[in-house]
């Protein structure tokens, strides 16, 4: 993906509550720019007649594999982290790319991937992204994005978890106890209820709105990130938490100024999905080899 998409603007979505706001905007100007969607939001964009151009994926648990139930995301570019639950891969056919920044946390990584013959550039072994929302951002930097810009990025809770369609997206309930307030909803299909002690942070309109230190720690870690990498970056979520090092404007304003004037054509994007010269041939006794090395047996050869 490096510099496939220099002095063009990216549109980043997340599934926070607030891209309700302006879900029906962007079907009008999806044409127009390239789209990076995580999967937790995959199916209300498709809903609305949205087809991202990518759409990326790092969680580790089974219930991931949820976001994708009855969604054929065969011709869609995947960035899809190593350590990503493994059941999506086995079930779920698509141009998958892989992003190696487990690699930077997992001994068990460090080995496997020499061992299938990849030699990895570790300018691009991207930092741990934390959320898939970062991930996506740290994609779109990759890519050489002149803009990123921000949606559903709310890190601040409404009155339900998610955008509305989203498989996970449950109503929200705050509560008060010993004089600090919480707010209380389901996860997942509702198996579990959490509860999250509630903070105040700068809103995106300059107000005050509810946050938790899991989101503020999300956040604070993308503002590091948005500096370090000295990105360039639109906040059109219109609601939420304030990102600091970020512009905050409406998703018309960074149409009109950032996207339209480009004319992005995404028609014949030059994105590789094999690896020339790779002995593809030799790649069952390198899985069987991998998978004896998992188990913590070495096979006779292996390095």
């Amino acid at each position: 993906l490096d510099k496939i998409w220099v002095g063009k603007p990216v549109v980043c979505v997340a599934a926070g509550p607030s891209l309700s706001k302006n879900i029906e905007f962007l079907k009008t100007i999806q044409k127009d720019v390239f789209i990076i969607a995580v999967s937790a939001v995959l199916k209300p964009l498709l809903d609305k007649g949205i087809k991202p151009d990518m759409i990326t994926m790092l969680d580790m648990g089974e219930e991931v594999m949820r976001y994708l139930e009855g969604i054929d995301i065969t011709d869609i570019f995947t960035v899809i982290e190593l350590s990503c639950y493994h059941g999506i891969i086995e079930k779920y056919p698509s141009k998958y790319i892989f992003s190696m920044s487990a690699m930077r946390a997992s001994k068990l990584m460090q080995d496997m991937i020499p061992m299938l013959g990849i030699d990895v550039d570790q300018k691009f072994v991207l930092p741990g992204a934390m959320t898939v929302a970062t991930l996506s951002i740290l994609i779109a930097n990759i890519m050489g994005a002149s803009k990123i810009i921000l949606l559903g990025q709310d890190l601040a809770y409404s009155d339900k978890t998610h955008v509305e369609g989203s498989r996970f997206s449950h109503p929200t309930e705050i509560v008060e106890s010993k004089g600090q307030k919480y707010i209380e909803f389901k996860i997942h299909d509702g198996e579990q209820t959490l509860s999250m002690e509630l903070i105040p942070v700068k809103g995106f309109w300059g107000d005050t709105v509810s946050s938790s230190y899991q989101f503020t720690t999300y956040r604070e870690y993308m503002e590091h990130l948005i500096r370090a990498y000295g990105m360039d970056v639109v906040n059109a979520t219109e609601g939420g938490s304030y990102i600091e090092g970020t512009e905050h404007i409406t998703l018309k304003e960074a149409y009109h100024r950032d996207i339209k004037p480009v004319k992005a054509i995404k028609q014949g994007l030059n994105i590789p999905m094999h690896r020339q010269g790779y002995p593809y041939d030799k790649l069952s006794r390198v899985i069987e080899d991998i998978e004896k090395i998992s188990k913590g047996r070495i096979p006779s050869g292996a390095t």
